[in-house]
């Protein structure tokens, strides 16, 4: 009898998780992801404020919960890119990021969600899907550098800049502000980031 308690209570969990997730997408998609709150979405997936916040600590946990397969395949593509890559780096570099912002802009609002909490201690951008961002391009750069054309030990640091360059804010500054198409941007970054001879 004592099995069947904790097996009831994982799979109350595992009901509670799945309507959460699926209460926050139905008010993101219909409301947007900045004018929802917590509290909101406890109430439409009927669970309590406890339950909801033991599953996701933060909105920006539900909206990287909700992405979280789609930025593994990201990840997937962006390997697939870099190990396909030419002779030319830097137009790989560009064709990688350039994919990267093309995700980025059909996610918007849950990516921008999600990077509301680029500096919090549990942050997503720190673990496992992060790194599987970074490496691709770490070894697009890491490449360059056994020709010579980059210092081989900044690779993975020169990725982190990359992205870090791609946040939301910055992002929406070239976009809006300056008014560069994604194409010309990617362009631009790939310059900054592979600079031709």
């Amino acid at each position: 009898m004592n099995d069947q308690a904790p097996r009831r209570e994982r799979q109350d969990a595992v009901k509670n998780r799945a309507r959460i997730l699926e209460a926050a997408q139905d008010l993101f998609a219909s409301e947007g992801v900045e004018n929802v709150s917590m509290n909101r979405i406890a109430q439409a997936a009927e669970v309590g404020a406890g339950t909801l916040y033991r599953h996701f600590g933060s909105k920006s946990d539900l909206c990287f919960a909700l992405m979280q397969d789609q930025l593994v395949q990201l990840a997937d593509q962006l390997a697939d890119l870099s190990n396909a890559g030419g002779d030319d780096p830097q137009a790989t570099l560009e064709t990688m990021v350039l994919h990267y912002l093309r995700f980025k802009e059909s996610k918007r609002p849950l990516f921008k969600g999600m990077e509301q909490a680029v500096l919090c201690a549990k942050c997503p951008q720190q673990g496992p899907v992060y790194e599987s961002l970074n490496r691709p391009f770490s070894r697009l750069f890491e490449r360059a550098a056994g020709g010579g054309a980059l210092d081989p030990a900044g690779a993975v640091f020169r990725a982190d800049m990359l992205l870090a360059a791609l946040v939301g804010d910055s992002l929406q500054l070239q976009r809006a502000s300056r008014g560069l198409a994604l194409d010309e941007l990617a362009a631009k970054v790939a310059a900054v980031f592979y600079p031709k001879g």
